[in-house]
């Protein structure tokens, strides 16, 4: 089967199509022909060499893909050959096939394309597992949202629309993406390159009691700004350390 090769570390020019073997399911696998994928922070950072696949996994890129179940493992449940499916994969999801666990498996709606389907696994269940079962995010609390251009945060900002429709949410972005979660829903954008240290946005924002949840993927930068806007019993949910731990 053709799939997109890493033989070299660097920007996009490394990546090349080539052929390998198609893999088969082990027992409570399903294999998948793949009709789309899509790229996610990890795919660029292990493509520039600074995330080596898990041991086991593969190594090709690609998380998540969706398509169509074309074969079941001897002890796979659940699905059925011709399903309409999105899955998580630990790598493999950039090939014309690759392989899932039965229970990494969800069924594709109708209503939604595979394009569509194929960018929910990674940033929808992020957001959802870190905002809401671990951050606890209820409606009419406040949350930090930070880089909210990107994948995750735009995931949590429209989980919060729709689910927390009361919830104020303030969402740290780049100058390119301000406009962008402004029309998302934010109540507040702040320039993080303008205020690196947001915390006294946040207490003006919040008559001073603080936010319930921060969604953090920065790390050691943050922390600081971080605590000091977080209200009495709120949650500091750190799902990524770009910035570094110290």
């Amino acid at each position: 089967m053709k799939a997109v090769l890493l033989d070299e570390f660097g920007g996009i020019e490394v990546l090349k199509v080539g052929e390998i073997d198609k893999p088969s399911p082990k027992a409570s696998e399903v294999l998948i022909k793949v009709v789309a994928t899509s790229i996610n922070r990890p795919d660029l950072v292990q493509r520039a060499g600074n995330y080596p696949a898990p041991a086991g996994d593969s190594e090709i890129l690609g998380l998540e893909v969706s398509g169509v179940i074309e074969e079941l493992g001897s002890d796979a449940k659940g699905w059925n050959v011709g399903d309409r499916v999105i899955a998580l994969v630990g790598g493999g999801g950039y090939a014309e096939y690759a392989v899932a666990y039965d229970n990494h498996v969800m069924a594709l709606p109708e209503s939604m394309s595979f394009e569509e389907g194929a960018c929910v696994c990674e940033s929808y269940i992020t957001a959802f597992l870190n905002v809401f079962m671990i951050g606890g995010l209820e409606d009419g609390q406040t949350a930090i949202f930070h880089g909210g251009g990107g994948g995750v945060n735009t995931a949590a900002i429209q989980l919060s629309k729709a689910l927390t429709p009361n919830t104020k949410m303030v969402i740290t972005a780049s100058p390119a993406k301000l406009e962008r979660v402004k029309a998302l829903g934010a109540d507040l954008v702040i320039d993080y390159t303008q205020t690196p240290d947001f915390s006294g946005a946040i207490k003006e924002f919040t008559g001073k009691k603080g936010v319930d949840v921060i969604l953090d993927h920065v790390g050691a930068k943050y922390l600081g700004p971080n605590m000091k806007s977080l209200g009495y019993k709120g949650k500091l949910v750190i799902i990524g350390i770009i910035s570094g731990i110290k």
